[in-house]
Order: C-alpha cells, then sequence, then structure tokens
C-alpha cells in the first residue's frame, strides 16, 4: 500500500491484491472512496462510511458489464479505526471482486 497523493480532504492510494486482508493506512477513515483494478481496467467498488462490512452490502462495479455484490464480514470493505495498531483507514477484505491476487487498485479515498 502506497499514498500517491494527499490533499486536505482526500488521498489517492494504491494496494495490490493479496488474496488476503490488506490494511489501507489513508490517515483517516473515508466517508466515500472508490477503487478502480488498473490491472484489467474492468472491475471497481464504491464504498460509503454507512457501509459497515457487516450489515451492509458493498457492491462492486464491473465497467459495462453487472454489478457485483462483495461479502457481507471479512470478505468486504470495513473501515479500519486503530484500534488493532493498524493506521486508520479501511480493510479491504478477501472478496475477489476487491481483492484479486496480484492485481494493482488505485483508491481515492474522501473525508
Amino acid at each position: 500500500m502506497s499514498i500517491q497523493s494527499r490533499t486536505l480532504v482526500s488521498v489517492v492510494a494504491s494496494y495490490s491484491g493479496t488474496g488476503s486482508n490488506v490494511a489501507l493506512d489513508l490517515g483517516f477513515v473515508p466517508t466515500m472512496a472508490r477503487g478502480y483494478d488498473v490491472t484489467n481496467g474492468a472491475l471497481g467498488w464504491y464504498w460509503f462510511s454507512n457501509m459497515d462490512g457487516s450489515t451492509t452490502t458493498v457492491r462492486g462495479v464491473t465497467e459495462g458489464g453487472a454489478i457485483a455484490t462483495i461479502s457481507n464480514g471479512a470478505g468486504g470493505i470495513t473501515a479500519l479505526d486503530g484500534s488493532a495498531g493498524t493506521g486508520i483507514g479501511l480493510t479491504i477484505g478477501t472478496d475477489t471482486t476487491i481483492n484479486i491476487a496480484g492485481h494493482g487498485v488505485i483508491v481515492h479515498a474522501m473525508r
């Protein structure tokens, strides 16, 4: 995970999919984030702060295709609040719509 750009209201970061949970230390828990798979150029995802990962389903979008359902809980996207000492931002879960091993993803997160 690396920060590409930071402003007062947003961060652009990148991560490489691993198939395991990925902690994105953005410096804040965003109110909105979106990701683009730059390896295949076809997959993307959207996350809003009211999507807590355990009760609300996050949606992944296949550009020009169907809307995919991303798993609730550990497989989806959840807020990373810093309590585990892993940073503040988002945890990208194991669902293969958002975390494909070897794929690069650009994330735009807003406060």
